[in-house]
This record gives structure tokens, C-alpha cells and sequence, in this order.
């Protein structure tokens, strides 16, 4: 038994001699990256490009637009780029991606229960997803798998929506 408990000791105290500390993640002080432009004041959905340019959801509750507007900012400098408005949409932009597959822009419309597809250079807008429920559905997030199958997370339904990487009728996952 003494000897049992002499080389437990003994490992215990080569493992605590060889270990190396454990540190945590340096949570140093954000920095600013970009400045947002005049009439863009809620950024809500984020996502980058191939070439690393940042697309921002405005989700504008002030009603300082009428319509939807992603600002796009250059990946390096945080110059803004452009701001492209989404006519179709409503002033309600949340989650924003681009899916793989397709490289399709895809941007939930909160205001109008939808999902759109955009043109990442012109703003040029059609529908990609309509959620069921009307007014009853809070679209607000999405995520698309190695397939291109697209979810959409509806809070207000309590429900995750499905679409093929074509969108069409969304389904219940």
C-alpha cells in the first residue's frame, strides 16, 4: 500500500513539474474597426466576403431609412466601401451570410418574414425564402451547412426553417 501511494505521489509530481501553465484567452480591449456612415446606426448581422470584405445588416428601428442596407467595409482598413440598398426590403435587416456553395448573399428581412438573395455589388434583391406564419414569424438568424441547405432560426414560432440552396418554401427542421 505505501508503495501505491509513494508512486502516485511521485507521478502527481512529475505531472505538476512538466505541465505548462494554463493562461486564458487574452481579453484585451476591443479596438474600433470601422466607422459606420450616416444613416446606419444598428448593425445587427455580419459576414465577410471571399476576399474578406465585411457586409453589415442595418436593422434601422429610428426609421431613418425606408429601405433595407448592408454597409460594406473593405477587410483591412475598414474603409467603407459602399452601402447597398435592398428596395424590396424593409428597414429590418438581421442575419447575413453568404453560403458556400452557391455564394449566394443571403440576408434575413426581420419586417417582412423573409429571406432575401442580394447582389453584393448592386443591392439587387429577389426572394429567396418567405417564412410561414406572417406576421407571426421572427426570422433572425442563419446558418448554412456543407451542402448549402440553409436554416433560419425563428424565435417568434419557436422553430428552425429549412431551404434547399436553391430557398424556396422553407420547412420545418
Amino acid at each position: 500500500m505505501g508503495l501505491v501511494r509513494i508512486a502516485t505521489a511521485f507521478c502527481v509530481a512529475l505531472l505538476l513539474t512538466l505541465a505548462t501553465p494554463v493562461t486564458a484567452w487574452n481579453r484585451s480591449p476591443a479596438t474600433q474597426f470601422a466607422t459606420l456612415p450616416p444613416g446606419t446606426a444598428h448593425p445587427e448581422g455580419i459576414t465577410a466576403d471571399a476576399r474578406g470584405n465585411l457586409y453589415v445588416a442595418n436593422f434601422d428601428v429610428s426609421g431613418n431609412t425606408s429601405v433595407g442596407t448592408i454597409v460594406v467595409f473593405d477587410r483591412s482598413s475598414g474603409r467603407w466601401l459602399r452601402t447597398l440598398q435592398i428596395n424590396d426590403a424593409s428597414a429590418l435587416l438581421l442575419g447575413i451570410g453568404f453560403n458556400p456553395v452557391t455564394h449566394d448573399l443571403l440576408v434575413i428581412d426581420f419586417g417582412k418574414q423573409q429571406v432575401l438573395k442580394v447582389d453584393p455589388q448592386t443591392g439587387k434583391s429577389s426572394l429567396f425564402a418567405a417564412i410561414p406564419g406572417g406576421a407571426a414569424a421572427g426570422p433572425n438568424g442563419l446558418a448554412v451547412d456543407a451542402a448549402g441547405n440553409v436554416y433560419i432560426s425563428d424565435s417568434f414560432q419557436a422553430t428552425i426553417w429549412r431551404t434547399p440552396p436553391s430557398g424556396g418554401v422553407p420547412v420545418a427542421w
